[in-house]
């Protein structure tokens, strides 16, 4: 502006004056505005954050005396929603998620054990002195955090304590005198000196003894870069020369990263190092008309996926968004489905060009079973697992995975509601119990 301003003749200088007058007062109105708008959702998120902890702490207080699966469920009913509340409520607080990353995690790993220790007691699981044991040890940590919380809470309440708020470009911040004690810089110091969590085990994507390994890759010998870029350039299509290597990732499943540029779309390929096995692509190209039909997608999708070395897929599930046709693809060995072992294609129907492809969850999950031996006939489990009101039109063995990764063999009965809806039951194939009921089944191709 100052370089601007030298050039400027000198009669325009009043007016320049005044707009720029006329302009900072808007900016700071609206700036005004923001501020106290996000300064009340930051109270109310407060508010909403220790009202949850204090909830959460009560509920894992009783769960130390807790007896019987009918006093259990209640309190653990109530620890559940208290954890998913205050992780919402944490989450809307003026910080990065890596600074929450310790506390959400620990109100996420709390919220999911919650939510099995109700799931046991469904099942007539009665608690025991370990899970007692453990309730307390969460206590102590709920309710440590709980009584920081509230200090802050009242003491922004009262005033001596402010909100700094998002740093924005052309805003200042709420603090104007550094001598003032900020809530996100106490929160912070709570936070790093918040211990270590007690170790859970149970079924959950949290538990401690859950492993994040990519089972189809286990065991598997070790490729080169070179040899994962030889894998790329065939599914591709492509000459030497052409990919550029962008390195590997580590991770549970490291895998060599490859890339094109091309004036329609940049091209993205992954290739684990265990394997060699095609992990995703993704295409920067996204249709904008439609020009090919959606037989001609399914058709490119099917063939990229033989491409990639992926056989024994059957379509399960199928998107259709405005020139992009998505499809889930599920394995099948024999007469058994297994729905944890999925991949995801795209196909865009302006040229039938692959969108994207994902091959992460089949390769986490995936190992090779015998041949599946149910306990229960498909009358045996339908009698226990479905109730009045549900037509049966057809039964089938699959291997449910749950987002533990818990698998269990179940029986997959396609239902017929009284309204002529279509749901899907599964049931556990050895106790006739249900696993899991999918209403959504718009989408569902089988």
């Amino acid at each position: 502006m100052k370089k601007k301003a030298k050039i400027l003749l000198i009669c325009y200088t009043a007016a320049l004056i005044l707009g720029l007058s006329g302009y900072a007062y808007a900016v700071s109105g609206a700036a005004g505005s923001y501020r106290t708008y996000n300064d009340l959702e930051y109270r109310r998120a407060m508010a909403q954050l220790v009202n949850s902890m204090e909830k959460l702490d009560s509920a894992l207080q009783k769960g130390q005396y807790a007896v019987g699966t009918v006093v259990t469920s209640k309190v653990y009913t109530q620890a559940y929603a208290s954890a998913q509340s205050a992780n919402a409520a944490l989450s809307i607080l003026p910080l990065d998620q890596y600074e929450l990353e310790d506390v959400a995690g620990f109100i996420a790993q709390v919220e999911e054990y919650a939510g099995a220790k109700v799931s046991a007691a469904a099942d007539g699981v009665q608690f025991s002195d370990e899970d007692r044991k453990t309730a307390g040890q969460l206590a102590e940590l709920t309710g440590r955090l709980t009584e920081g919380l509230s200090e802050m809470y009242r003491a922004l309440s009262s005033g001596t304590l402010t909100i700094r708020g998002p740093k924005l470009t052309g805003l200042t911040p709420n603090v104007l005198n550094e001598s003032e004690i900020v809530l996100e810089d106490t929160l912070l110091s709570t936070i790093s000196d918040f211990p270590e969590s007690p170790e859970l085990n149970y079924d959950g994507r949290y538990s401690s003894d859950h492993s994040d390994a990519y089972a189809a890759l286990s065991n598997l010998p070790a490729v080169t870069e070179t040899e994962a870029m030889l894998t790329a350039q065939e599914l591709l299509k492509l000459q030497d020369g052409e990919l550029t290597s962008m390195g590997r990732s580590d991770g549970a499943a490291p895998a060599f990263y490859f890339s094109l540029q091309r004036d329609t779309g940049n091209l993205t390929i992954a290739v684990t190092q265990a394997g060699g096995k095609v992990l995703l692509y993704m295409n920067d190209h996204l249709a904008t008309e439609e020009h090919i039909s959606v037989d001609d997608a399914r058709n490119a999708a099917a063939n990229f996926l033989e491409r990639a070395g992926y056989e024994g897929f059957t379509a399960y599930e199928e998107r259709r968004s405005w020139g992009l046709l998505e499809l889930t693809y599920v394995y099948q060995d024999g007469q058994v489905t297994s729905l944890g072992d999925t991949v995801k294609v795209s196909v865009n129907m302006d040229d039938g060009t692959i969108a994207g492809f994902d091959a992460a969850e089949f390769l986490r999950n995936h190992v090779e079973r015998e041949a599946a031996a149910p306990g229960l006939t498909k009358e045996e489990a339908q009698r226990n697992s479905i109730p009045t009101g549900l037509n049966v039109n057809g039964a089938a063995l699959t291997y449910y995975t749950a987002e533990s990764g818990k698998t269990t063999l179940c029986w997959r009965f396609q239902c017929q509601t009284e309204r002529g809806e279509i749901c899907l039951v599964y049931a556990d194939a050895n106790t006739g119990k249900q696993v899991e009921i999918v209403t959504d089944t718009k989408t569902l191709t089988m």
